[in-house]
């Protein structure tokens, strides 16, 4: 496979995932290599499975039907891989105070201290 050929394949199924996914009555991902992954996968499996007499018509060295099969397909995986998952019952990411810079205020516990949260010794009263 050629560089323009992937990168041809790459940039539709990032394309054509972000369709499926708006048809789909589920949530587009957030992370943009999620969207192009799975439809890339089901992109070149049903190339490489679909008998030759079902292949249609060909642009760019692809065949129209194995790609719209196939990326929907790997969609439609991703989709329900992530519905049994439940991740709608995480609401936000749980957030964990970590230890407090120094003694005082517990506007103090919120920050970030500078030197990455370590645990300061008892009786540090500095900045």
């Amino acid at each position: 496979m050629e560089l323009g050929t992937f990168l041809l394949l790459s940039a539709f199924a990032y394309g054509i995932g972000i369709f499926w996914y708006d048809l789909l009555p589920g949530k587009l991902a957030e992370r943009p290599w999620r969207v192009a992954a799975y439809p890339f996968v089901g992109i070149v499996l049903a190339e490489a499975m679909t008998r030759a007499d079902w292949l249609g018509p060909a642009f760019g060295g692809f065949h129209v039907v194995p790609l719209l099969g196939g990326s929907l397909f790997g969609v439609v995986v991703d989709w329900l891989v992530t519905s049994y998952r439940r991740p709608a019952a995480i609401v936000a990411p749980e957030l964990h105070a970590r230890a407090a810079c120094g003694r005082g205020s517990a506007a103090r516990a919120t920050t970030v201290c500078r030197d990455g949260g370590r645990r300061r010794p008892e009786g540090w009263g500095g900045e």
